[in-house]
């Protein structure tokens, strides 16, 4: 896989309703009408195998592969997940982390979010490939070390301090916070709204 070819495949998932990428990639899994679908018909798609490694989806290139679902004005409607926290968070240093490898260059693959039209008929937008800014990255680093000193000093750090990333539990079953602070039983790093808008 190279540059080239994930051109040609932006192009071709463009405009495409969600069942015409379907059939294309002959996904066999049950449909399921919900985000994680669809990023993993996306994946298909672009040829993807073991995405939950801690390195980008496309890793010879550095480009991690998102997709983005937009409310009916075309604004980011929810926060993106990025990747699970490493396991000891005590030796591992901002370059050697998992957020670092994961959000250093994004290929974001939005497409319709609005409820109201029907799962099968909803639509890729433009695909676009962003990389983070040395101020983005100064302020993504400062608020990843705040969340690991969280972890490892068990501070509580308030999430409203935090203006790009979010951490929580993937499992949706979990209650997101209490009190509005940060535990340690929280696995996964999300970009918050802010930070996709600045992006998008």
């Amino acid at each position: 896989m190279n540059i080239k070819n994930i051109n040609t495949l932006c192009k071709l998932i463009k405009f495409q309703n969600i069942s015409n990428i379907i059939n294309v990639t002959s996904n066999t899994n049950k449909i399921k009408r919900n985000k994680g679908f669809i990023g993993q018909t996306v994946e298909t798609f672009f040829n993807i195998k073991n995405n939950n490694k801690p390195h980008p989806d496309l890793n010879k290139l550095g480009i991690e592969i998102k997709t983005l679902p937009l409310s009916k004005s075309f604004l980011p409607k929810e926060n993106t997940y990025i990747c699970n926290t490493n396991k000891n968070m005590k030796i591992i240093k901002w370059k050697k982390s998992n957020i670092y490898k994961k959000i250093n260059t994004i290929l974001w693959i939005p497409y319709e979010g609005c409820n109201k039209i029907p799962f099968s008929e909803k639509k890729f937008l433009i695909p676009f490939i962003y990389k983070i800014t040395k101020s983005e990255e100064k302020k993504l680093k400062q608020e990843w070390i705040e969340i690991t000193e969280n972890y490892i000093y068990n501070k509580n750090i308030k999430i409203n301090s935090l203006n790009f990333l979010e951490i929580k539990t993937k499992h949706k079953k979990c209650k997101k916070y209490k009190k509005n602070i940060i535990y340690k039983n929280y696995n996964a790093y999300y970009f918050k709204h802010y930070y996709i808008l600045n992006s998008y």
